[in-house]
C-alpha cells in the first residue's frame, strides 16, 4: 500500500506525473504495487531513528552484520495482515548474531483500534525492535514506494534483497534467502 494520502508531501502535479510515468513502465508495477526496486545492489542509506523502548537505532552500529529492515505502518492493512509472517521471520533470526531485524514504523502512530504503536506491539506480541520514521524521511531515503517493504542489507552495507508483502510462502522464501546469504558470507 502506498503511504496515506494525508501524509504525502508530494504535490498533485508530481503525483500525477508519477502515475503517468508508472502507467507507461511495463513490468514496473502490478496493480499499483512495485515489482522492481532500483536501489538493489546500492549502498544502503545510513540512518538513526528513535526506538519504541527508548534510545536510538543507529544503522551504522550494525555494519558488518546483515540487517533486515521492515518498513510498515499501523495505517497499512497489508502490514497488519503480514504481522504473523513478519513475527515468524524475525523469530527465525532471533538467535543469529550475524542478523539484526528492525521494524521501522513509518507515518502516523495512531490508526484503527490501536491508540499507539506501543499498544499494537503489545497486542500482537511483536518480538523485534521497533523504531519510528514519522515523516517518512528514512523510507524516502530508501525509495520505499509500497508498504510493507522488506530490505536486506548485507555485511558490506549494500541492499541485496527487497520484497513487498510476505504472506504464507513469502516469509519462508525470504528466510531461506537470508540463511543462504549468511552461510555464504
Amino acid at each position: 500500500m502506498t503511504r496515506p494520502p494525508h501524509q504525502s508531501r508530494r504535490g498533485v502535479l508530481v503525483g500525477a506525473a508519477s502515475l503517468a510515468a508508472l502507467a507507461f513502465a511495463p513490468g514496473r508495477v502490478l496493480a499499483g504495487k512495485p515489482t522492481s526496486y532500483w536501489m538493489l545492489n546500492r549502498e544502503a542509506p545510513r540512518f538513526e531513528a528513535p526506538l519504541l523502548d527508548g534510545g536510538v537505532y543507529d544503522s551504522a552500529q550494525h555494519s558488518g552484520k546483515f540487517q533486515i529492515i521492515y518498513f510498515w505502518g499501523l495505517w497499512c492493512p497489508d502490514c497488519i495482515y503480514d504481522a504473523d509472517y513478519t513475527n515468524k521471520l524475525s523469530e527465525a533470526f532471533a538467535d543469529e548474531p550475524e542478523v539484526s531485524f528492525l521494524g521501522l514504523h513509518c507515518g502516523p502512530e495512531r490508526s484503527g483500534r490501536w491508540r499507539s504503536v506501543e499498544d499494537y506491539v503489545e497486542d500482537q506480541g511483536i518480538p523485534y525492535r521497533v523504531a519510528f520514521d514519522p515523516e517518512f524521511a528514512i523510507s524516502d531515503a530508501y525509495a520505499i514506494e509500497w508498504f510493507p517493504s522488506y530490505i536486506l542489507v548485507d555485511r558490506a552495507g549494500r541492499i541485496v534483497f527487497w520484497r513487498t508483502d510476505l504472506g504464507r510462502e513469502g516469509w519462508v522464501r525470504f528466510r531461506d534467502y537470508v540463511r543462504q546469504q549468511v552461510s555464504a558470507a
